[in-house]
């Protein structure tokens, strides 16, 4: 039943293609693109909170290792997602990890080096392991983690609020609570003193 909803999602050309971005893995390649792009024109728009510190190479260190528990872990918390499911060996999630690594802010040595050992599926693949290096660099953070947020259903993990900047509120520019067009207050001047008046 969801294949079948999301295939008439996908087949609707009355959609903006930002609007798919949810089902950014599901959408053939070209409308992959198109959703990137559309993504991509919003998030430049909005201020992108970073990751903190830098996970990279403890991520490239747990995916040689083979401790998958432990790479997801800290890539959901280097997200701000804390116990996200990522599922990334499930068939047509792989491009999920191209996207998250690229959120996370992982060096494009590191992401390639997890493409080559986290999964045996993806390392022996060139094909796969190439195309993942390429969605890397040409995907920006700010457009990545918009994705990320949208495929795994944490539309406001990732990023901030486009009505705040700065951690304070939106104030519109026209309208009735527009600073503008709120009556000025009356300004209070001290009352000077009175000139002498001279008498000859």
């Amino acid at each position: 039943a969801r294949a079948a909803r999301v295939a008439r999602l996908r087949g609707r050309a009355d959609l903006p293609a930002g609007d798919l971005a949810p089902l950014y893995l599901q959408a053939a390649p070209e409308q992959r693109a198109a959703i990137r792009a559309a993504v991509a024109a919003t998030a430049a728009l909005r201020p992108q909170t970073r990751p903190r510190g830098a996970p990279g190479p403890s991520l490239a260190a747990f995916a040689g290792r083979g401790e998958r528990e432990r790479f997801d872990a800290l890539l959901g918390e280097s997200l701000g997602i804390p116990g996200a499911r990522f599922d990334l060996s499930s068939p047509g999630r792989h491009d999920l990890l191209a996207l998250a690594l690229r959120a996370a802010d992982v060096s494009e040595d590191d992401a390639f080096y997890v493409f080559l050992r986290l999964d045996p599926v993806i390392g022996r693949s060139v094909q796969t392991v190439f195309a993942l290096a390429r969605l890397f660099r040409e995907t920006e953070p700010a457009t990545a983690r918009d994705l990320v947020a949208s495929i795994l259903g944490h539309d406001s993990g990732l990023s901030q609020d486009p009505v705040r900047r700065g951690g304070e509120a939106h104030q519109p520019y026209h309208g009735p609570a527009s600073p503008r067009l709120r009556p000025a207050a009356p300004v209070l001047r001290p009352a000077l003193p009175e000139r002498t008046r001279r008498t000859s």
